[in-house]
């Protein structure tokens, strides 16, 4: 079965052993005439549906409503998370958790300052959840036994306009701990390490994934593992590899949403939801090589890529004929490409008749005094008059988190700068000329 949801309607398509689908007018006792939230199969034989005004526990036998709780009058459920044993859902600032294993009896309920905006519980069993809020760029882990802070963590600074939108707890790296995944407004994210003992969240790590709200969805795979897939105006994929996590662009645009789907004919599956349509789709178990080009419209002279930023530096060389004099005017760039969407995501012009000769990636001083991921550009100034440049520079650029790049420091030289290279941090060698230098 497979349920879909609408602004103002749910509708269930029914799949046969043949592969026939068809779309059924009432089903288990669901309501059919309301958007449904989520539903989930649950331990017991049991389906579960969550809508704006009721959750409904349903026998998968007899099709009648075992147990309904319903929010207090004048509210609504905006949202709600669960596994095998808990659900929560949110009315507003409030947060209820009910037990499936006592027939939705309400445990614990907790009314905060701000509007809740996202929630998240992982798979059973669970003692913790995530919270976000529309008002204020923060996340809250909680404790499910009193719904009490266990950590807390400020996304953005005060006067930013980007609130959580999307939050997951799933552990994605098989021997690491559990990751959570935190999505803002503004097509941004961030990650954190969960300690499952404290419940306190590190190794806080950034990334841009587009400019559109993102929403995450995990997709249990055949061996097991889970890979995240993150919907948004460029659909990524997350997923653990050799102990990081990965991301990678996938041929999903327009998804909204993306959900699991296993029936004989469909094993393995997922269905992916767009404004015009649904599709029913598998990811690449092998994630096999697939070849994406980015014209930029200039011709790319070097290469660099930094590990650390996720991203990479391409030097490129625009040439013009100039009409009065007929010569070639040439423009040399610095630009950023995003390695998870594959889109120039900023760019830096060098001065005039200036050409990019070499680059490399390493670790940097970004000028306050801290080392960060940056890369190193050697360039020549073009003489007319004369075959061999006779001066050039070294320029060092830094990366922002927003994936910004930055002027940092020039030095110049005798001789254009053929090549660069990093030798560990703070360290690099150039070929200058005839020359090859150490700078201290």
């Amino acid at each position: 079965m497979l349920v879909v949801s609408f602004v103002e309607e749910t509708r269930i398509f029914k799949f046969d052993n043949a592969g026939d689908i068809e779309e059924l007018d009432d089903f288990m006792g669901f309501a059919l005439n309301q958007r449904t939230i989520i539903a989930h199969n649950i331990m017991g034989d049991r389906f579960l549906q969550v809508t704006p005004t009721a959750v409904r526990l349903v026998d998968a036998d007899s099709g009648t409503v075992i147990a309904e709780s319903c929010p207090d009058d004048g509210f609504t459920i905006t949202m709600a998370s669960a596994n095998q044993d808990l659900l929560i859902y949110a009315m507003g600032p409030t947060l209820v958790l009910l037990d499936f294993m006592q027939d939705l009896k309400e445990r614990i309920r907790k009314t905060f300052e701000n509007e809740i905006s996202c929630i998240n519980m992982p798979a059973s069993p669970s003692r913790i959840c995530a919270v976000g809020f529309w008002t204020v760029s923060s996340v809250l882990i909680l404790s499910l036994e009193s719904f009490s802070i266990l950590s807390q963590e400020v996304l953005s600074k005060e006067d930013s306009v980007a609130t959580p939108r999307s939050l997951l707890l799933t552990r994605i790296l098989e021997n690491g701990p559990p990751t959570l995944l935190v999505a803002l407004g503004d097509g941004s994210m961030f990650t954190f390490a969960l300690n499952e003992i404290t419940g306190a969240l590190y190794e806080k790590k950034n990334i841009i994934l587009g400019t559109q709200p993102i929403r995450f969805q995990p997709i249990l795979g055949g061996n097991g593992k889970i890979t995240v897939f993150a919907t948004c105006d460029h659909p990524s994929v997350i997923y653990g590899s050799d102990g990081r996590i990965v991301y990678a662009s996938v041929t999903a645009d327009k998804s909204t949403y993306v959900t699991s789907f296993n029936s004989p004919n469909y094993p393995d599956a997922v269905v992916i939801a767009s404004e015009d349509d649904l599709k029913l789709s598998v990811v690449d178990p092998l994630r096999t090589m697939h070849v994406q080009s980015l014209p930029v419209g200039d011709v790319v002279r070097r290469i660099a890529y930094s590990k650390g930023k996720n991203i990479i530096a391409a030097v490129t060389v625009q040439r013009v004929s100039d009409l009065k004099t007929g010569d070639d005017l040439h423009t040399s760039y610095i630009r950023l490409i995003d390695n998870t969407s594959f889109t120039v995501v900023d760019s830096y012009e060098l001065d005039e008749l200036e050409l990019a000769e070499s680059l490399a990636s390493g670790r940097l001083c970004n000028g306050n005094g801290s080392l960060s991921e940056g890369f190193l550009v050697g360039t020549a100034y073009l003489n007319r008059r004369e075959d061999e440049s006779e001066k050039g520079r070294i320029i060092a650029f830094s990366v922002s988190e927003a994936k910004r790049i930055k002027f940092t420091a020039s030095h110049d030289t005798l001789g254009a700068v053929n090549g660069i290279q990093m030798l560990g941090e703070r360290r690099f060698v150039a070929a200058t000329g005839r020359t090859v230098r150490l700078p201290q």
